[in-house]
């Protein structure tokens, strides 16, 4: 299928920053191979390598590693550390809600009704409900919305794994990462777990892309108009079905 999410990831050890640039999945633009079609088309096409591609040849940015997390992993990487602190609207709450009785409790095996959220609040959310809130599409501003919510989950991860400490690291590292799908080597890996402690204290700056003023509405068709070097910052790329990552660390 299509990839659901698709988020690039900055690591710059020089100034410790983070970028989170969401991509937005219906962007029309040029995949290698094939005629003009959604960004996120590019994964069903042809996997992570075409999607790679895919990115470099309309935005420039070269991307050598990726990490691929389903959604079954994506909900076990966010228990490993213990949920995460969102906040929710009440209409949010009930589109988690639904999605929970819709898709996820029947994905992961559980009864139609389990977790379901009684009304908007502050909750933390476990790997399930966090999922379902970074699905939302039709509460707020569309996919705009759904893509902030998205890195919002991912800021409260990082506070989340900051805050469980050794243990948390430890759970996530063997019960969790096991499930994901890289081209990176286990040495890479184990190198990247070891510096974690430290991005983990990084500032984090997120954007997306298109960026406000670059892109045209074609009934829903999103064109790219970026200027030449404007996200030239841009160096890796991150996603929740697809995930890409390039370290400059």
């Amino acid at each position: 299928g299509r990839s659901d999410s698709m988020i690039l990831l900055s690591i710059n050890k020089k100034t410790d920053k983070i970028f989170l640039t969401s991509l937005m999945r219906d962007m029309y633009v040029d995949i290698p191979g094939r005629d003009k079609n959604k960004i996120n088309a590019a994964y069903s096409f042809g996997g992570p390598e075409l999607l790679m591609d895919t990115i470099q040849e309309n935005l420039g940015v070269k991307i050598d590693d990726y990490i691929e997390i389903s959604f079954v992993s994506f909900a076990s990487i966010v228990d490993a550390v213990g949920g995460v602190e969102i906040t929710v609207s009440d209409a949010e709450a009930q589109a988690i809600n639904q999605i929970l009785q819709d898709e996820v409790n029947g994905i992961l095996g559980d009864a139609r009704n389990a977790d379901l959220l009684s009304q908007g609040g502050k909750y933390i959310l476990n790997g399930k409900q966090a999922l379902c809130y970074s699905r939302i599409r039709h509460v707020g501003n569309a996919d705009f919305q759904r893509t902030e919510r998205q890195r919002e989950v991912l800021t409260q991860l990082v506070t989340s794994l900051k805050n469980s400490g050794a243990v948390g690291m430890k759970r996530l590292m063997s019960s969790a990462l096991p499930q994901i799908r890289t081209n990176m080597t286990k040495g890479e890996l184990y190198q990247l777990s070891l510096r974690m402690p430290f991005l983990l204290n990084y500032e984090m700056t997120q954007i997306q892309i298109p960026a406000d003023g670059t892109y045209t509405d074609d009934r829903g068709k999103y064109s790219l108009q970026v200027a030449p070097g404007k996200h030239t910052f841009v160096v890796s790329f991150l996603g929740y079905q697809t995930v890409k990552q390039s370290l400059d660390i």
